[in-house]
């Protein structure tokens, strides 16, 4: 088995506001299998507060590419909805199985997270105003 872990990039990186609520993580991945009768599975990881958690083992019945998820409404090592900070030094991963055979092995082509979060008000209402602005413009043209 192996286990690819990569740094994801923090909040602010992706735009998200200071203050902002976190709903969900999702972690994304998309892998394939070259034999379906070897007992091959993959799975999604992500380590946060210094723990590894792992999304359940995916055996598809077909040797293409297939696209899956698991999706943490709280951080599994706390139980609490996520925090700014953990979110900003979390891994994201999968886990490749190719049951002991090297001869038919388990491919991980793309990773990535997705957060659900609620901006503060105050960002909330400048998106608003912003669109608003934007939808005035073009009115006018």
């Amino acid at each position: 088995m192996a286990i690819d872990l990569y740094n994801a990039q923090s909040c602010d990186q992706a735009g998200i506001p200071a203050n902002s609520t976190f709903n969900s993580f999702r972690i994304r991945a998309r892998c394939a299998l070259t034999s379906t009768t070897n007992g091959q599975r993959f799975r999604t990881v992500i380590k946060t507060n210094g723990s590894e958690y792992y999304g359940s083992w995916q055996t598809p019945a077909v040797t293409q590419y297939v696209n899956f998820n698991t999706l943490y409404t709280n951080n599994p090592g706390t139980s609490n909805p996520w925090a700014r900070s953990e979110l900003d030094a979390i891994q994201i991963g999968v886990e490749l199985d190719a049951n002991g055979n090297s001869t038919t092995p388990v491919y991980g082509t793309q990773v990535y997270g997705e957060i659900d979060y609620d901006p503060p008000p105050a960002a909330r209402r400048k998106a608003i105003a912003n669109s608003v602005a934007r939808g005035i413009g073009r009115g006018l043209s």
